[in-house]
């Protein structure tokens, strides 16, 4: 494609097909107050060839300080500069709002790897089975040669392997501390560590792939999450844990609401979420471009149920890329941590958002409780 323009959140969606175009054009003068600036850029940059131009037109009010509930030509430069300038240099910067970028970086070279974390554990065989199955359902990870990594410990059960020819198992040892701590991130890392390919799936035994689902996965992208659904009691599928967006996703600060789920985001659409602020995605499934991994690791200090996830693409974000939903590559959770009470999906949602209210209102009173003790 010659030339795309970007006006309206649609065209933010289509941004995600496309690949190898010669010009974009965003008009950031109404997007810029939805919060999807970032989204934007990133999907833009991944959607532009080679020596191709990306144009952001702003109304190029300009102040030294940051005024509420509004977004100046300045803030909008640094977030050009922030999650183009990596990849693209200045070709126009006007006074009057418009700069034009053009891209210098590569395209992501082609080639899927994918790793699966292992706990060792008989009960677990079955479950891996399965995702395995769903791996090799994918074109890309189909050939014996194709990179599939398992990483467990020495002694885990790997019997199970002699079906799946061409697969390797990673010995892990080591991953918990002297207080019991399973040492998530750390693991992650030396399992990406050993992996070789460009574009890397990292994920869980419980997560099952779609047939094909890895080719409608976007041309180029930073970090992904797949689009993963889980079993309701009544059959009908749910999104489940994917994409997120946390309030005040900074150490040691109080949340002021409750983390926004896809399933919590109207339509769910990835772009409600991305509206709300910096998102993470679940570390249960990520598409990972090697280069982001290898620019910012996770941190080995944090552990299991400590955040892992959400410290790790924050970092990322303000390293200049986006976390974002794959909304085409479908996946099915074979486990769940959500409840479900066999209720319609609606009147589920309604008894959500009570409960969502009373633990607000209650934190409330508490916060001001200790707060007024200071």
């Amino acid at each position: 494609m010659e030339q795309f323009e970007v006006n309206n959140r649609n065209d933010i969606r289509k941004l995600h097909l496309l690949n190898d175009c010669n010009s974009i054009r965003i008009d950031a003068r109404q997007l810029k107050f939805d919060g999807l600036l970032p989204v934007t850029l990133r999907r833009a940059f991944a959607a532009t060839r080679l020596g191709g131009t990306i144009t952001v037109l702003d109304d190029g009010r300009a102040r030294a300080e940051a005024p509420a509930y509004d977004m100046t030509f300045n803030q909008v430069r640094q977030a050009i500069l922030k999650f183009l300038g990596g990849g693209c240099e200045i070709v126009e910067l006007s006074e009057n709002g418009r700069i034009t970028m053009r891209r210098v970086q590569s395209a992501l070279p082609l080639g899927w790897g994918a790793g699966i974390l292992y706990s060792g554990e008989p009960a677990e065989v079955s479950q891996i089975e399965r995702c395995l199955d769903a791996l090799r359902a994918q074109p890309e990870l189909a050939k014996a040669d194709a990179e599939i990594i398992i990483a467990g410990p020495s002694r885990g059960e790997r019997g199970f392997l002699k079906r799946y020819p061409g697969v390797s198992y990673f010995e892990i040892d080591g991953t918990e501390d002297a207080f019991g701590r399973f040492l998530l991130s750390a693991k992650k890392n030396a399992l990406m560590d050993r992996m070789t390919a460009p574009r890397m799936l990292v994920l869980h035994s419980r997560i099952i792939l779609d047939p094909c689902a890895l080719s409608r996965a976007p041309h180029e992208f930073d970090m992904l999450s797949p689009n993963v659904m889980h079993l309701r009691t009544d059959g009908t599928k749910e999104p489940y844990m994917s994409l997120a967006q946390i309030d005040r996703p900074w150490p040691g600060h109080v949340l002021h609401r409750k983390t926004k789920m896809l399933r919590d985001a109207g339509g769910a659409d990835p772009l409600n979420l991305h509206s709300a602020g910096p998102c993470y995605i679940d570390g249960g499934a990520m598409l990972i471009a090697r280069p982001v991994f290898e620019k910012v690791r996770l941190d080995p200090r944090l552990g299991w149920a400590e955040g892992e996830d959400v410290d790790w693409c924050m970092r990322a974000f303000h390293a200049g890329f986006v976390p974002d939903l794959a909304e085409n590559v479908r996946a099915l959770s074979a486990t769940s941590k959500w409840a479900s009470h066999g209720l319609p999906a609606t009147i589920e949602r309604w008894g959500r958002k009570a409960s969502d209210v009373a633990q607000k209102a209650r934190g409330r009173f508490r916060q001001i409780a200790f707060s007024s003790r200071c």
